[in-house]
């Protein structure tokens, strides 16, 4: 099997999952019985070309198990310990859903059971829906094998839904993963259920701790009021006692909000995202609620805040809901709320969150970017721009007589440029371009939006490729260079000062090693 991607650049290539085929060599995925080291050789399998592989063992019959509402892929069957039995494991079969997911639109589910090694029997009644995440963005769970966690399995998953998955505000890509979780069985009055609990190792990125301790929560009297954040691990126990609700807002401010909150009547957990800042569209539910078992008008809470994300934990990994939100960069209040009477806080630690990111890996003095149009990201390579027209980033920076310089790499067709004397739209003001589509170097100005050519030269231009990009300027001289040598030398006194930026032309570029080396830089 060949799978050939000739896509370049961020967007647009070919997606290739689930293929487990094993015709020799190592066997890191594939399902036995008995457990077979990694690098047992494949012997006495089923095998060969796919069309001449061989019917094992099964039947199918349209809608026999759990919820079959929708397309059913990415399945995965791993052996899963049950907590307070010893060496005990049942086998998971976990099934993504396309559409008709708890909250609407696509999701997962999972049965629990026994397997032979050539067939799977569903321990539970086959009308029986044991949902894996109850929030709207919980897709494609992978697991990995030997991590040595007491054997315990790992897994994480896609946090988007397939029902505003292309739409969602970002950029240069949509959605995330969700954290690593690990996996286990518990044993509830309705059976075996799965446990996921996030991994250890996301306590190292703890910063600030904020704790509380045996206080009422009143109705209009929030104890959280100092405190703010929009990346923060907080675990709480609440006891509703005379409240018709009691929970969380965070991400507060200006009317946004995401409340987590407990509903003791009927015995739900629930996020509601309808004041989120974003629309996700009318086939998924604004609000998301996973049931709770034998609470006492009780719940423990824990979950990750991220900037664009949610992920609630229930009763220790018991029923999860995972979610992604969408608020303005500014509202980051938190907000302890109870509704109908006065609710009771038995317990919260919270905790301000480190970045995973480390130190950036983009070099530059410049600061205070600003997206005019257009979509840009921080990325491994760089800063990097989208378009198929053209956009604009500005620094705040301003500058008269300089050296401007960047490395610049066009991934794709098209073209990725410097902006200079510019207007804070990026409206007015001069643009040095590296022209891939067309193998030109370019020196341009915008007037009022308007584009003139003031200076070109033509030559040899790869996608793919890193290039030194400079432009000096003095008075009305404008000097482009490219790695290091002089290509455009042009006089122009249309503008003398002004912001500096990037653009992109029809292409996704990234840019790196910026600098402003300038005496009047502001």
């Amino acid at each position: 099997m060949k799978v050939v991607d000739n896509k370049t650049g961020g967007w647009g290539h070919i997606n290739v999952d689930d293929f487990h085929v094993y015709n020799q060599g190592s066997l890191p995925i594939v399902v036995d019985n008995d457990p077979t080291k990694a690098d047992t050789p494949f012997v006495g399998k089923k095998k060969g070309l796919i069309k001449e592989w061989d019917f094992i063992n099964g039947e199918w019959t349209e809608g026999t198990q759990g919820s079959y509402s929708g397309v059913w892929e990415c399945p995965e069957l791993i052996q899963v310990p049950v907590e307070g039995k010893s060496n005990k494991k049942k086998w998971v079969l976990s099934v993504s859903i396309n559409d008709g997911a708890a909250a609407g639109g696509s999701g997962m589910q999972y049965f629990v059971g026994d397997f032979d090694g050539k067939k799977f029997t569903n321990n539970n009644s086959s009308d029986k829906v044991l949902w894996t995440d109850y929030g709207a963005d919980f897709y494609a769970g992978v697991t990995w094998n030997n991590t040595g966690n007491k054997g315990k399995p790992l897994w994480l998953g896609w946090m988007s839904n397939w029902q505003y998955a292309n739409d969602t505000p970002t950029s240069p890509w949509r959605s995330s993963t969700t954290v690593p979780r690990e996996l286990s069985l518990v044993q509830t009055e309705k059976g075996l259920q799965l446990k996921q609990t996030p991994v250890q190792q996301l306590i190292t990125l703890r910063d600030k701790a904020f704790k509380l301790s045996n206080q009422s929560i009143i109705p209009g009297k929030n104890l959280l009021k100092n405190v703010k954040g929009d990346t923060l691990e907080i675990e709480a126990e609440l006891s509703a006692n005379k409240a018709s609700e009691v929970g969380f807002k965070v991400r507060n401010g200006n009317g946004q909000y995401t409340t987590i909150g407990y509903n003791p009547s009927n015995e739900t957990v629930f996020i509601d995202r309808t004041h989120s800042g974003y629309d996700f569209g009318p086939n998924v539910k604004k609000i998301h609620e996973a049931p709770v078992q034998n609470t006492n008008g009780k719940v423990k809470l824990k979950f990750l805040l991220d900037r664009s994300s949610i992920e609630v934990f229930v009763n220790e990994g018991k029923q999860v809901l995972t979610d992604q939100i969408f608020s303005s960069p500014e509202n980051q209040g938190v907000e302890l709320y109870s509704l109908g009477g006065t609710a009771h806080l038995e317990s919260l630690e919270m905790y301000t969150l480190k970045s995973i990111w480390g130190i950036s890996p983009i070099v530059s003095n410049l600061s205070g970017w600003t997206t005019i149009n257009g979509e840009w990201g921080d990325t491994r390579e760089g800063k990097q721009g989208r378009s198929d027209s053209d956009s604009f980033i500005v620094a705040s920076q301003t500058a008269s007589d300089f050296t401007y310089k960047t490395e610049v790499k066009v991934l794709n067709e098209g073209a990725g440029a410097l902006l200079f004397r510019a207007d804070e739209k990026a409206e007015n003001g001069y643009i040095a371009t590296v022209d891939v589509r067309n193998d030109i170097l370019k020196l341009f100005k915008i007037v009022d939006g308007k584009i003139e050519v003031l200076q070109e030269e033509h030559m040899v231009l790869n996608p793919n490729q890193t290039y030194k990009l400079k432009v000096t300027a003095k008075g009305s001289l404008i000097q482009t260079y490219l790695d290091d040598n002089l290509i455009l030398e042009k006089s122009d006194t249309t503008f003398n000062n002004g912001r500096v930026g990037l653009n992109v032309w029809n292409s996704t570029t990234v840019f790196n090693h910026l600098s402003l080396e300038t005496q009047n830089k502001k």
